[in-house]
């Protein structure tokens, strides 16, 4: 006999008789004492006896909500008849179990109910446009956010959660002021501390937005994404000894996207000898993070240890040119014994690398002899300068759309005294009828094969131009001259202010003015180009 039966009995036995109004006030008792499968099992008990007492059917359907129990929930709540005086409350949990379960369409056709019922409801009003805002109809839920303010101008979490549609709207100043109206009404508000300081971050006001990180995680100490955050500012602002440490509280916080391995053996951060040990390094992030930071296995060599390294299967080949094959791994397979362990990202904390002290040699990996041959007599004889281009990243990325170049924007900017040479392996089907149709680029597809082979035809190019992905890293790595083009507000490594980086000697930046403003960017690139070809032919 299940828990819930045995409890409901048990209040049976006690009451000595089943009626309705018994039964009820048993199975509030249950969901008061946070019971709910029990009330669960009396308010079933209480529909079989009277399968048209809708409010039980409400209450069931609550219950089982709370459990997670979302089917039997809906099961409940759509019984109820529209002339009913619970239709309003189950029409509310409906909607509200749809948005969260990404059903935000049919989501926002019961909250339309909810609302026709009660106009006045700020419940019904504000999880309507936050089913708006999941489907980026944006001014509609402005619409009902409004509506909510209206009605109780008191409530914090109004303006917090209007403040992120407007940061969905490029608004930053109508941000910046509900997330600061939300504080005032709630100076415990956290959250609208954290977030009001990334918009002043990517205002560039770097300086307030590390106050407000502050602030954040001063009145919730466990906040990891305010420690996060607040790491990612001082990367972007140079100031790596106050960021490595708190970088680590990347693991702590939920929208790291990086599963923590849980290995039993320690993670090393520097503090524990080597010597004679060996050590696991393993990747995290994304294959441009990898790229990047495989370089400090070449300090390690260093310390007297064993190496092993754990890569996705398109990074190892070219992972060879810094260990040998047997000690390189593909992620999640079987590892050897190990005694410590580090994540990828984990190492600049380890080595207590400063802005002076990245390990900045180039080229650090490399492509095979083989790869390099293979694509020399792919392209044939040379006629003209040869570039790479890249102008698409993971779609998967969070700031793909921003960082990422429409090819049909770009292509008018491929000089034709220039042979260009695609770098991108998928591509869209849009995209590949734009390459068909043009002269001016030469599109290999997934003939080019893993980062050792596209190691091997950037090799025999003069430069690469590529948007903030992992070819950039690649290009940046082997010591290839590239051409890195960045959004207004770009990731923390690459910094500010400034054209070059201290991580890739060979590379130049262009940044863009204004968001989404790629124009700027491409004509500075293509320009230093032809004057750099110019300069070479002279």
């Amino acid at each position: 006999m299940s828990n819930a039966s045995t409890s409901y009995n048990k209040c049976h036995n006690v009451l000595g008789f089943e009626t309705n109004q018994s039964l009820h006030a048993c199975a509030v008792g249950a969901t008061e004492n946070g019971r709910w499968d029990v009330a669960c099992a009396i308010y079933e008990k209480i529909l079989n006896l009277n399968p048209t007492d809708n409010k039980a059917l409400l209450l069931l359907g609550q219950n089982a909500n709370r459990m997670g129990a979302h089917q039997t929930a809906l099961k409940s709540f759509l019984l109820i008849p529209r002339n009913d005086p619970h239709y309003f409350d189950a029409q509310l949990e409906v909607g509200r179990i749809f948005l969260k379960t990404g059903n935000a369409k049919n989501a926002i056709k019961c909250l339309d109910s909810a609302v026709k019922i009660k106009p006045n409801s700020v419940v019904a009003l504000a999880s309507r446009a936050m089913a708006f805002t999941k489907i980026e109809e944006f001014e509609n839920a402005l619409v009902d956010f409004n509506d909510c303010a209206k009605i109780e101008p008191n409530r914090a979490d109004i303006f917090y959660n209007r403040a992120l549609v407007y940061r969905k709207l490029h608004d930053n100043q109508k941000a910046i002021a509900d997330y600061t109206h939300a504080i005032e009404l709630d100076n415990s508000h956290y959250r609208a501390y954290n977030n009001r300081a990334i918009v002043l971050r990517d205002e560039k006001r770097f300086d307030v937005a590390i106050n407000d990180f502050d602030k954040a995680v001063e009145i919730n100490r466990d906040f990891a994404d305010g420690y996060w955050n607040k790491a990612l500012t001082l990367l972007r602002i140079e100031k790596y000894e106050d960021a490595w440490p708190i970088h680590e509280y990347r693991w702590h916080s939920p929208n790291f996207t990086s599963p923590n391995r849980n290995f039993d053996k320690p993670c090393w951060l520097g503090e524990d000898s080597l010597d004679g040990r060996s050590i696991l390094i393993h990747s995290e992030q994304g294959l441009g993070d990898s790229l990047q930071f495989c370089r400090y296995i070449t300090l390690m060599h260093n310390l007297g240890c064993q190496i092993y390294l754990e890569v996705e299967r398109p990074l190892i080949s070219i992972m060879r040119t810094l260990l040998p094959a047997s000690c390189i791994f593909e992620k999640n397979s079987e590892l050897p014994d190990f005694d410590f362990h580090c994540p990828m990202l984990s190492l600049p904390l380890a080595f207590k690398t400063n802005i002076d002290s990245i390990p900045c040699k180039t080229p650090y990996l490399s492509a095979c002899d083989t790869h390099k041959k293979f694509w020399r007599n792919r392209l044939g004889a040379k006629t003209k300068p040869r570039f790479g281009i890249v102008w698409q990243g993971n779609p998967a990325h969070m700031n793909d759309t921003k960082r990422s170049i429409a090819l049909k924007k770009l292509i008018d900017y491929l000089s034709p005294d220039f042979e260009w040479f695609s770098l991108q392996k998928g591509v869209t089907k849009s995209d590949l009828n734009i390459i068909k149709s043009s002269v001016k680029l030469h599109h290999f597809g997934e003939e080019i094969g893993d980062f050792c082979s596209t190691a091997g035809l950037c090799d025999a190019l003069d430069a690469v131009v590529s948007v903030d992905t992992s070819l950039a890293h690649l290009a940046g790595a082997i010591g290839k001259p590239v051409h890195i083009l960045l959004s207004y507000n770009a990731d923390a490594r690459w910094h500010e202010n400034r054209s070059d980086t201290p991580w890739y000697p060979t590379a130049t930046l262009f940044r863009q003015n204004g968001n989404n403003d790629w124009a700027g960017p491409l004509a500075r690139s293509m320009k230093i180009l032809s004057t750099q070809i110019t300069s070479t032919k002279k």
